[in-house]
């Protein structure tokens, strides 16, 4: 069975710098480092260390990390 491809990006699409999701995130550049480390965070890697995290993997970083509440 072949893997599926991923979509590709929409021109629109918006893609971050780890300086932008860490501000997006509100949170600091180090912390944005760390996610990606420790693949939390989806990323594409252009170069040696030129991260780019696409929105939509920073939508499904926040679904994963979305607490439901107890009924």
């Amino acid at each position: 069975m072949e893997a599926a491809l991923p979509a590709p990006l929409s021109p629109k699409a918006t893609v971050f710098t780890v300086e932008k999701l860490a501000e997006v995130l509100c949170i600091s550049t180090r912390s944005a480092y760390e996610l990606i480390r420790q693949g939390l965070i989806n990323y594409n890697c252009l170069g040696k260390k030129n991260y780019r995290v696409t929105e939509a993997d920073v939508v499904d970083y926040l679904e994963s990390t979305k607490v439901r509440a107890a009924a």
